[in-house]
């Protein structure tokens, strides 16, 4: 009896151990994932994850991998492509981008090699189905970054920004809004609830350069009056759910981003266990509706702090709601809202009563849809 105890208890331990071991490495890849899309690359591990999440054939060659990264983060040595001994001594060695590399994907299980390249490297350790290695990343993305906003208010919405030239390209924009920062003194981050009469030129700023750098943004959010809704957070998975679906669907039929593409979804932070939870449900009910030529990729959330794309999502969540369900208000904030939609094309007409409820629309970067 005794000897049964005992060997109970060491395999309680042990799968307390394998517990903790995954909870780690979903700590790890989550942190990983929140780097590359905000653009967080202080560590070497998070600039070979962004090369491996953009450029698939590195995720095969040592020779692919280098290539690139010292194309992308080291051009300034790198330059015209000819190695010499300077450049050889300056930029990061090959062996330290391959031990990189090879945590990511043995120990992190992501960005993987394909079967051949894995077996020949003989640190596979789980197996993979036919389909999952057959399933190659497209060319093309749909990267959505998703907020909601009017959880107390009649109206319930949720918004969204689109971006389909997210990658290598977000890294130069990204750099170049945070030279802007830099150069107008801005040490804080955007966030509509933040936002007071002396910052309003700012956040006015902010948004007119995020949307010079991204001129094809699309801005898509769907509307639902709460009445009647006794799950808000489940309501919220459902609106997040059919924005995505009836979103895609719109960009295909309108060619403007037509499938096939990979899509990645990034929600702000609220609680660890529920946004993977809700994340995982998002995706599963995506997968269930077998759109074909789309890929599902990263449904992460992130820490919106120091990431400027989910700071937009949040002022035009935020903006759509001052609009619809604070329609009599003048401060600074009702200002900023009408200032960002109409860079957005939106026609605020839509939200007046006698309008409000019979309208999809679908100006140039926009559409607003309601449920009711």
């Amino acid at each position: 009896m005794k000897r049964k105890n005992e060997l109970k208890n060491e395999g309680d331990k042990r799968i307390k151990s394998e517990e903790e071991l995954e909870e780690k490495r979903i700590e790890n890849v989550t942190r990983i994932y929140e780097n590359v899309n905000s653009g967080n690359f202080s560590r070497l591990i998070d600039k070979v994850a962004f090369i491996l999440n953009f450029y698939p054939n590195a995720r095969n060659s040592d020779v692919e991998l280098a290539y690139n990264f010292w194309s992308h983060f080291e051009n300034d040595i790198y330059q015209d492509g000819n190695i010499n001994k300077y450049k050889m001594f300056n930029l990061t060695k090959i062996t330290s981008l391959t031990r990189a590399r090879a945590k990511i994907q043995n120990e992190y299980k992501i960005f993987l090699a394909d079967l051949e390249i894995r077996k020949s490297r003989r640190r596979l350790r789980d197996a993979f189905s036919d389909e999952s290695i057959q399933d190659k990343p497209h060319e093309y993305s749909y990267q959505v970054y998703a907020d909601e906003s009017g959880k107390n208010e009649q109206y319930l919405i949720v918004g969204s920004i689109w971006l389909f030239s997210f990658g290598p390209t977000m890294l130069k924009k990204q750099q170049e809004l945070f030279q802007w920062k830099k150069d107008n003194n801005i040490n804080y981050e955007f966030h509509f609830k933040d936002l007071k009469n002396n910052s309003l030129n700012n956040y006015k700023r902010f948004v007119e350069k995020f949307i010079g750098l991204n001129p094809d943004i699309g801005f898509k959010a769907i509307v639902v009056e709460r009445k009647g809704i006794a799950d808000v957070y489940g309501a919220i998975e459902d609106l997040t759910t059919h924005l995505i679906f009836q979103g895609v669907n719109q960009e295909n039929n309108s060619g403007r981003a037509p499938l096939p593409r990979n899509i990645m979804l990034t929600v702000d932070k609220d609680e660890v266990g529920k946004d993977l939870i809700k994340m995982e449900n998002i995706k599963e009910r995506l997968r269930a509706q077998n759109i074909e030529g789309l890929r599902l990729l990263n449904f992460t959330p992130e820490d919106s702090l120091k990431n400027e794309y989910l700071q937009m999502t949040d002022l035009v969540t935020a903006s759509l709601n001052r609009i619809i369900n604070f329609p009599d208000k003048q401060t600074a904030k009702d200002e900023f809202a009408r200032h960002l939609l109409s860079l957005l094309k939106v026609d605020l007409e839509v939200f007046k009563t006698e309008n409000y409820n019979k309208s999809l629309v679908q100006p140039d970067n926009s559409v607003v849809i309601s449920l009711k």
